[in-house]
């Protein structure tokens, strides 16, 4: 019996090893097509969030890559002359928006354990800024779509606009945080500043507004009276 679990074991060890090499093996040819311009696959949205999940080290290059499709999105919608909405039947974006909330949650995550660091990593600064270029694009497509979608297109934006509303403090929350620990460099510095401005104007409606100088002096005689005199 214990003979037959440990050949049990051993084999779903092998297993999981040849299933990470599959997955190595697709990584590398998603990322090459990504930086052709080609498009991707659902299997491959599916290699690319599996390793966001299993491959903390690895975040910020896949979050590099994803951004990296958004641009290249926006290129060719550009050359070929095509309307925004086009944007939300590519299978990453459409991926992305049903994976929208784990991918907050994942960020957030990221940056705590990212702020427990003594000096900024390539994994967190490379994940932190691509995460908000991402954040920005998606919520300004949710914000910015134009009516006579299909049907097919009414679906995704739809999911969109609904997570976007629902997680906007979350969302300008990891973007301006994106913005204030920006590189020191102007140009990179500027856009990221400029995208987390932009961001709060199409936002401003759904954002909680922040406390009045009033209200935080009110919180705060209301904190000290419940915590008595000695």
């Amino acid at each position: 019996m214990v003979a037959r679990m440990a050949r049990a074991t051993l084999a779903l060890a092998a297993l999981a090893v040849a299933a990470r090499a599959v997955d190595e093996d697709a990584w590398r040819r998603i990322g090459q097509t990504i930086w052709d311009g080609g498009d991707v696959e659902v299997d491959d949205v599916n290699v690319i969030f599996r390793r966001l999940e299993q491959f903390p080290e690895d975040r910020g290059n896949v979050a590099t890559t994803m951004s990296i499709r958004l641009i290249k999105l926006e290129e060719q919608r550009q050359e070929n002359g095509e309307t925004l909405e086009r944007i939300l039947l590519d299978n990453l974006v459409m991926g992305t928006i049903h994976r929208l909330d784990w991918l907050l949650d994942l960020a957030a995550t990221e940056r705590a354990y990212c702020e427990t660091l003594t000096e900024d990593s390539m994994r967190c600064s490379a994940f932190r800024e691509q995460i908000a270029n991402i954040l920005v694009t998606l919520s300004n497509l949710a914000k910015s779509y134009p009516h006579g979608m299909t049907t097919q297109q009414l679906a995704p934006a739809a999911e969109l606009e609904r997570v976007v509303d629902e997680r906007a403090d979350d969302i300008m929350a990891l973007v301006q945080h994106a913005a204030d620990l920006a590189p020191d460099d102007e140009k990179i510095a500027g856009a990221m500043a400029h995208n987390a401005g932009v961001l709060r104007r199409l936002l401003k409606n759904v954002l909680t507004p922040p406390k009045t100088k009033k209200q935080r002096k009110k919180k705060q005689r209301r904190r000290d009276g419940d915590g008595g005199t000695l």
